[in-house]
């Protein structure tokens, strides 16, 4: 398994459109897919070695550029309910990459953003 993998779910699937799909219902199959998958990641050798999981959407409501769903999944996430006020944006989880697999200089808007390390117990 590789230090990074990139999962994008198929046309059907992605909760944008559901023409020819399983359903007419563009979050159902979203939601299926997902039930189907997440299993298998959080089960995997690799996720239970130090993984993270780190569910995105790439809009907000209605088509809009934000707020937008961030869901994180690791042994080293704050649990317990643990919410913040801070204002996130896809930067931020490029951001947060960079940091953790030590790539630099920082891409684009990421040099801007504030980093998703305030969702972690253990943030190196």
């Amino acid at each position: 398994m590789p230090a990074h993998s990139f999962i994008t779910p198929n046309l059907c699937n992605d909760m944008h459109d559901s023409r020819g799909c399983a359903s007419s219902d563009s979050i159902r199959n979203g939601d299926a897919w997902l039930s189907r998958e997440v299993p298998k990641i959080l089960g995997s050798a690799a996720f239970k070695r130090d993984g993270a999981l780190f569910i995105t959407f790439d809009e907000g409501e209605g088509g809009s550029d934000g707020p937008i769903g961030l869901i994180v999944l690791s042994r080293y996430a704050k649990g317990g309910g643990y919410s913040n006020t801070i204002r996130y944006s896809h930067s931020s989880l490029l951001r947060t990459l960079q940091h953790v697999f030590r790539v630099t200089p920082l891409l684009g808007d990421a040099a801007n953003a504030t980093d998703l390390g305030d969702l972690f117990a253990d943030w190196r």
